[in-house]
């Protein structure tokens, strides 16, 4: 999972630099392994910076450095490729002209596409998909000189995950989004105090940024924005079923965002309420039950859950903000060092009934170490409940779920899962309340029910 961002500017001698940085400082939580920022200027002259690390490791200087009034911008978050500088995004080329392409997805057909590049005496310097699709964009162009011609031939070559944006050297910006709209792309604009457009992965962008939403960028569509601001949409490839990441309004997007018209937020206390029913159901409430959310993204369904129930609501597990996302780190011994650093439980939490309320279980590292947290300071009983149906499956879509063996989900049962885990009790959402919570049953679900929009390929 990553984040990326595209801005063009009516405004010859204006430095986009700066906004694409506080987009991307928006869109931080999608990944922390790298950022990097491309723009273009007056000239047509490319310029290109990345960095190893946060959005904040970018200087006044760097950005000073970055001119003109279009540019992309990329948070990384490791799946394809190593965490190596020259995997990060935006990935740059001169043949046949300056592209810069930054991506948010997988590519499942990898080997297939990197054996046709290879017949056309085309090499890969990386082991970045990246690098693959803006080779396969240049070897299109160089053809037909042609945007949209070069965007329908990566559409039709690449099977997987991507919403994408591409600065091209003397024409402007590309965007666009895989036939099935996995990752999300939302296009908005602003009237001043210069006209401009920006791209983002997430609506939460535009409106730090004070744009107006005019769109979801379609599943299957691209849109291209020249240096006068005139605007072009094509759909490129149609699907007749869209299958939008479920894990978007469960975990990776912020709450204040909104995917396809619908509110993570909401989505989130959907959850939460069709959860307490389930809870009520199994009378598993009493006089010393208290709802505690896992911080930050199962606060939401916590809240909606105490309300629902009844119980009091209590912060009890308390987050130290400085360390990284864990769900997205590398290892699991580095996944369990950092969640020693990163949370502790308040001593209140001791003769409770601890309904602990989070937005999913995957590799099951972090709850481990919460409730061994949990019991030392007291608790007297735990009830783990999941917004996220159980993740049986991998994820080759943006996300880092390599293999089955490292969920702890996979091939258990319930009881099982919670032997594993610790817990007295164990409550997940269904798949019919998750489709209801979201709004939509065009999702895609992979991960939850081992049916995917493409068959899995091994890189």
């Amino acid at each position: 999972m990553c984040s990326i961002v595209g801005i063009v500017s009516e405004k010859e001698d204006a430095k986009v630099s700066y906004d694409i940085y506080n987009a991307l400082v928006c869109l931080q939580h999608r990944g922390q392994d790298a950022a990097g920022i491309a723009t273009i200027d007056s000239d047509d002259l490319m310029y290109v910076k990345k960095k190893k690390g946060l959005v904040f490791e970018f200087s006044k200087k760097n950005l000073e450095h970055l001119h003109g009034n279009i540019g992309i911008g990329h948070t990384r978050y490791s799946t394809a490729g190593s965490s190596r500088i020259e995997n990060a995004h935006p990935f740059f080329i001169n043949y046949p002209v300056s592209i810069a392409v930054a991506s948010n997805g997988d590519t499942q057909n990898y080997n297939q596409l990197k054996e046709f590049l290879r017949e056309k005496k085309i090499c890969l310097q990386t082991d970045c998909d990246i690098e693959l699709i803006a080779k396969l964009f240049a070897y299109e162009y160089l053809k037909s000189k042609d945007i949209f011609e070069s965007a329908k031939f990566l559409m039709n070559k690449l099977k997987g995950a991507y919403s994408i944006v591409c600065l091209v050297q003397n024409k402007g910006l590309l965007a666009l989004r895989d036939p099935y709209g996995i990752r999300p792309l939302v296009l908005g604009s602003k009237q001043s105090p210069d006209k401009s457009y920006l791209f983002a992965s997430e609506s939460a962008a535009l409106d730090a940024l004070d744009y107006k939403k005019l769109c979801d960028v379609q599943p299957g569509e691209a849109i291209f924005i020249d240096h006068k601001l005139n605007v072009e949409r094509k759909i490129i490839k149609e699907k007749p079923k869209k299958a939008h990441c479920m894990f978007e309004w469960v975990y990776f997007a912020r709450p204040d965002s909104n995917i396809e018209e619908m509110s993570v937020y909401k989505a989130r206390e959907n959850l939460g309420i069709c959860l307490a029913k389930t809870a009520m159901e199994k009378n598993l409430i009493d006089k010393d039950s208290i709802v505690v959310p896992v911080p930050d993204s199962g606060r939401t369904s916590a809240i909606a859950f105490a309300e629902e129930t009844g119980m009091k609501y209590r912060d009890y597990i308390i987050k130290n903000r400085y360390i990284a996302r864990t769900f997205i780190m590398h290892t699991d011994k580095l996944r369990a060092k950092n969640i020693k650093l990163k949370l502790n439980v308040s001593s209140e939490i001791r003769g409770k009934t601890v309904f602990l309320v989070d937005d999913s279980i995957v590799r099951g590292a972090t709850m481990k170490q919460m409730l061994k947290l949990l019991k030392k300071r007291g608790a007297k009983k735990i009830i783990i409940v999941s917004a996220c149906p159980k993740i049986i499956s991998t994820c080759k879509y943006g996300i880092n779920i390599a293999t089955k063996e490292e969920l702890v989900a996979h091939d258990k049962s319930v009881d099982e899962i919670r032997k594993e885990l610790g817990a007295d009790e164990l409550i997940y959402s269904s798949i019919d309340d998750l489709k209801k919570s979201i709004g939509t049953d065009e999702l895609c679900m992979g991960c939850i029910s081992g049916n995917y929009p493409y068959p899995l390929e091994n890189h």
